[in-house]
Protein backbone atom coordinates (compact mmCIF):
# COMPACT_ATOMS: atom_id res chain seq x y z
CA UNK A 1 0.00 0.00 0.00
CA UNK A 2 1.09 3.62 -0.54
CA UNK A 3 0.92 6.56 1.72
CA UNK A 4 -2.51 7.21 0.78
CA UNK A 5 -4.09 4.39 1.62
CA UNK A 6 -2.08 3.56 4.93
CA UNK A 7 -3.11 7.31 5.22
CA UNK A 8 -6.75 6.22 5.02
CA UNK A 9 -6.72 2.89 7.33
CA UNK A 10 -5.19 4.81 9.93
CA UNK A 11 -7.97 7.30 9.74
CA UNK A 12 -10.37 4.42 10.13
CA UNK A 13 -8.58 3.27 13.62
CA UNK A 14 -7.52 5.91 16.05
CA UNK A 15 -9.60 9.43 16.55
CA UNK A 16 -9.05 12.79 14.88
CA UNK A 17 -6.91 14.12 17.39
CA UNK A 18 -4.63 11.05 16.91
CA UNK A 19 -4.43 11.40 13.62
CA UNK A 20 -3.23 14.96 13.58
CA UNK A 21 -0.72 13.92 16.07
CA UNK A 22 0.87 11.42 13.51
CA UNK A 23 0.28 13.55 10.79
CA UNK A 24 2.67 16.29 12.64
CA UNK A 25 5.05 13.27 13.60
CA UNK A 26 5.19 12.30 9.92
CA UNK A 27 5.76 16.00 8.64
CA UNK A 28 8.70 16.34 11.31
CA UNK A 29 10.11 12.89 9.90
CA UNK A 30 9.95 13.53 6.77
CA UNK A 31 11.71 17.30 7.31
CA UNK A 32 14.42 16.39 9.60
CA UNK A 33 15.33 13.43 7.11
CA UNK A 34 15.32 16.04 3.81
CA UNK A 35 17.56 18.32 5.94
CA UNK A 36 19.71 15.99 7.19
CA UNK A 37 20.55 13.36 4.28
CA UNK A 38 24.26 12.27 6.16
CA UNK A 39 21.97 10.59 8.67
CA UNK A 40 20.72 8.02 5.79
CA UNK A 41 17.48 8.02 6.14
CA UNK A 42 15.32 8.24 3.39
CA UNK A 43 12.64 11.37 4.31
CA UNK A 44 9.32 9.23 2.56
CA UNK A 45 10.03 6.23 4.70
CA UNK A 46 10.87 8.60 7.52
CA UNK A 47 7.07 9.93 6.54
CA UNK A 48 5.57 6.47 6.46
CA UNK A 49 6.74 5.19 10.02
CA UNK A 50 6.10 8.61 11.67
CA UNK A 51 2.09 8.26 10.41
CA UNK A 52 2.20 5.19 11.42
CA UNK A 53 3.64 4.81 14.42
CA UNK A 54 0.41 4.79 16.87
CA UNK A 55 -1.11 2.03 14.60
CA UNK A 56 -1.24 0.38 17.51
CA UNK A 57 -3.68 3.16 19.66
CA UNK A 58 -6.28 1.82 17.22
CA UNK A 59 -6.82 -1.79 20.35
CA UNK A 60 -8.41 0.84 22.34
CA UNK A 61 -8.20 -0.29 25.97
CA UNK A 62 -6.02 -1.85 28.37
CA UNK A 63 -8.15 -5.05 28.00
CA UNK A 64 -7.89 -5.24 24.15
CA UNK A 65 -4.21 -3.97 24.43
CA UNK A 66 -3.71 -7.09 25.94
CA UNK A 67 -5.82 -9.66 24.35
CA UNK A 68 -3.97 -8.10 21.17
CA UNK A 69 -0.44 -8.59 22.51
CA UNK A 70 -1.46 -12.50 23.55
CA UNK A 71 -2.86 -12.66 19.67
CA UNK A 72 0.46 -11.31 18.31
CA UNK A 73 2.77 -12.91 21.04
CA UNK A 74 4.51 -9.64 22.10
CA UNK A 75 6.11 -10.12 25.39
CA UNK A 76 3.89 -8.43 28.53
CA UNK A 77 6.90 -6.73 30.91
CA UNK A 78 5.95 -6.13 34.52
CA UNK A 79 5.25 -2.18 33.84
CA UNK A 80 3.24 -3.04 30.68
CA UNK A 81 0.93 -4.79 32.71
CA UNK A 82 0.35 -1.43 34.82
CA UNK A 83 -0.04 0.59 31.75
CA UNK A 84 -0.74 -1.55 28.78
CA UNK A 85 -1.87 0.99 26.53
CA UNK A 86 0.92 3.37 26.58
CA UNK A 87 3.67 0.45 26.57
CA UNK A 88 2.04 -2.24 24.21
CA UNK A 89 0.85 0.21 21.34
CA UNK A 90 4.38 0.38 19.80
CA UNK A 91 4.96 -3.29 19.62
CA UNK A 92 1.46 -4.25 19.26
CA UNK A 93 1.06 -1.66 16.29
CA UNK A 94 4.17 -3.44 14.34
CA UNK A 95 3.15 -6.70 14.90
CA UNK A 96 -0.82 -5.59 13.63
CA UNK A 97 0.92 -3.55 10.59
CA UNK A 98 3.10 -6.72 9.43
CA UNK A 99 0.24 -8.54 9.60
CA UNK A 100 -1.87 -6.03 7.56
CA UNK A 101 0.89 -6.05 4.96
CA UNK A 102 3.76 -3.75 5.72
CA UNK A 103 6.81 -5.67 4.60
CA UNK A 104 9.13 -3.10 5.47
CA UNK A 105 11.43 -4.05 8.74
CA UNK A 106 13.00 -1.58 9.25
CA UNK A 107 9.68 1.15 9.19
CA UNK A 108 8.32 -1.80 11.77
CA UNK A 109 11.49 -1.40 14.06
CA UNK A 110 10.62 2.36 14.03
CA UNK A 111 7.00 1.35 15.00
CA UNK A 112 7.75 -1.08 17.73
CA UNK A 113 10.47 0.92 19.25
CA UNK A 114 9.07 4.41 19.37
CA UNK A 115 7.66 4.19 22.60
CA UNK A 116 10.33 2.68 25.04
CA UNK A 117 13.09 2.80 23.23
CA UNK A 118 15.99 -0.15 22.76
CA UNK A 119 19.85 0.08 22.66
CA UNK A 120 21.22 0.26 18.52
CA UNK A 121 18.27 2.25 17.63
CA UNK A 122 19.20 2.95 13.86
CA UNK A 123 18.34 6.54 12.83
CA UNK A 124 15.22 5.79 11.34
CA UNK A 125 13.70 4.39 14.63
CA UNK A 126 15.66 7.20 16.63
CA UNK A 127 14.32 9.86 14.63
CA UNK A 128 10.72 8.51 14.94
CA UNK A 129 11.28 8.03 18.98
CA UNK A 130 12.14 11.94 18.91
CA UNK A 131 9.79 13.17 16.69
CA UNK A 132 7.03 11.41 18.33
CA UNK A 133 8.35 13.35 21.95
CA UNK A 134 8.69 16.56 20.05
CA UNK A 135 6.18 17.06 17.28
CA UNK A 136 5.04 20.62 17.08
CA UNK A 137 1.85 19.72 18.53
CA UNK A 138 3.46 18.31 22.05
CA UNK A 139 3.31 20.85 24.93
CA UNK A 140 5.00 18.82 27.64
CA UNK A 141 8.04 20.02 29.25
CA UNK A 142 11.13 19.45 26.82
CA UNK A 143 9.47 19.22 23.74
CA UNK A 144 10.48 22.85 22.22
CA UNK A 145 13.82 22.22 23.77
CA UNK A 146 13.97 18.44 21.87
CA UNK A 147 12.65 20.63 18.96
CA UNK A 148 15.12 22.90 18.41
CA UNK A 149 18.16 19.44 18.86
CA UNK A 150 17.04 17.60 16.59
CA UNK A 151 17.18 20.84 14.07
CA UNK A 152 20.65 20.16 14.00
CA UNK A 153 21.66 16.56 15.93
CA UNK A 154 19.52 13.26 16.04
CA UNK A 155 21.39 11.45 19.00
CA UNK A 156 21.64 14.67 20.81
CA UNK A 157 17.80 14.74 20.51
CA UNK A 158 17.00 11.43 21.23
CA UNK A 159 18.89 11.64 24.64
CA UNK A 160 17.09 14.46 25.56
CA UNK A 161 13.81 13.37 25.05
CA UNK A 162 15.15 9.87 26.88
CA UNK A 163 16.03 12.38 29.91
CA UNK A 164 12.88 14.18 29.52
CA UNK A 165 11.32 10.95 29.85
CA UNK A 166 12.97 9.25 32.47
CA UNK A 167 12.80 12.24 34.68
CA UNK A 168 9.14 12.15 34.11
CA UNK A 169 8.13 8.58 34.83
CA UNK A 170 10.83 8.76 38.29
CA UNK A 171 8.87 11.77 39.38
CA UNK A 172 5.55 9.83 39.10
CA UNK A 173 7.04 6.58 40.59
CA UNK A 174 6.52 4.69 37.72
CA UNK A 175 8.32 1.44 36.60
CA UNK A 176 10.86 2.07 34.11
CA UNK A 177 11.23 -0.41 31.33
CA UNK A 178 15.01 -1.43 30.35
CA UNK A 179 14.97 -0.87 26.91
CA UNK A 180 14.62 2.79 28.45
CA UNK A 181 17.47 2.34 30.52
CA UNK A 182 19.44 0.61 27.61
CA UNK A 183 18.81 3.28 25.27
CA UNK A 184 20.01 5.72 27.47
CA UNK A 185 22.86 4.45 28.22
CA UNK A 186 23.46 4.17 24.77
CA UNK A 187 22.91 7.29 23.85
CA UNK A 188 25.39 8.64 26.65
CA UNK A 189 28.15 6.22 25.39
CA UNK A 190 27.91 7.81 22.11
CA UNK A 191 27.81 10.72 23.15
CA UNK A 192 31.30 10.34 24.57
CA UNK A 193 32.60 8.81 22.23
CA UNK A 194 31.64 11.62 19.48
CA UNK A 195 32.61 14.20 22.18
Amino acid sequence: MGWQRWHEALAARVSGERLAHCERTALLCREAAAAHPAWGVDPERAALAGLLHDWGRGEGTAEAMLAAAARYGVPVSPAARRRPVALLHAPVGAASLRAAGLVDEEVLTAVALHTVGAAGMGALSLLVYTADFCEPGRTHPGACEVRAVLAADLRAAARLATRYTLEHLLAGGEMVEAGAVALWNDLVRLGEVDG
